[in-house]
């Protein structure tokens, strides 16, 4: 036995041979210091609540048609977008533990977001209501200046020139798998700016 199992060692230990879990697993856990804590906090989060008719069929089992119905299944309660993203992490783990599958997949068509910008009066009147309150400058960086939830959050002091009235933004909190909050530099380098 123990002959056998050192003969079979190196075949059972290849790439093909990991379940979608394992290999989800495996890839996310390769990417968790390059990648941003939030976006390992989503993959992880993808990895557990998705992927559930596949998770143990192994890489060289899996086919076009399996992955087709499990995006089937995630259409019926799932945006477009949502399912991309869910795919994408499917397909970037393919690519490194099975490079030579390349999946085919059909998605429902996308739906245009409707993107609501709050006119100046209703402005106006959320910042009357949150006068006074720790909200107040976030909410008036946030609607004067663009600035991203996350960004207004990652703002020190010593990014704020009083002197040259410029506003340095350098980084930004995002929270983690384990639901604690980090500073972190921004995704490219046009995130950094005056």
């Amino acid at each position: 036995m123990a002959a056998e199992f050192q003969m079979n060692k190196h075949r059972l230990l290849r790439a093909e041979n990991f379940t979608v879990k394992e290999a989800l697993e495996k890839y996310i856990n390769s990417k968790s210091n390059i990648l941003s804590p939030s976006t390992i906090a989503n993959y992880r989060k993808m990895s557990r609540n998705y992927y559930q008719s596949i998770c143990d069929i192994h890489l060289r089992d899996l086919t076009s048609a399996m992955i087709q119905e499990e995006i089937n299944l995630l259409s019926a309660t799932l945006s477009p977008k949502t399912l991309r993203n869910i795919y994408a992490l499917l397909t970037a783990t393919l690519d490194v533990y099975a490079p030579d599958f390349r999946p085919r997949v059909a998605f429902p068509p996308s739906r245009k977001k409707e993107v609501v910008i709050p006119t100046e009066e209703q402005i106006k009147l959320l910042m009357k209501n949150c006068e006074g309150t720790e909200l107040h400058l976030a909410i008036l960086l946030a609607s004067c200046f663009s600035l991203r939830r996350g960004e207004v959050c990652g703002i020190l002091c010593k990014d704020v020139d009083l002197k040259n009235l410029i506003l340095s933004i350098n980084a930004s909190v995002v929270v983690t798998e384990n639901r604690e909050w980090v500073r972190k530099a921004p995704k490219t380098p046009s995130g950094i700016r005056k």
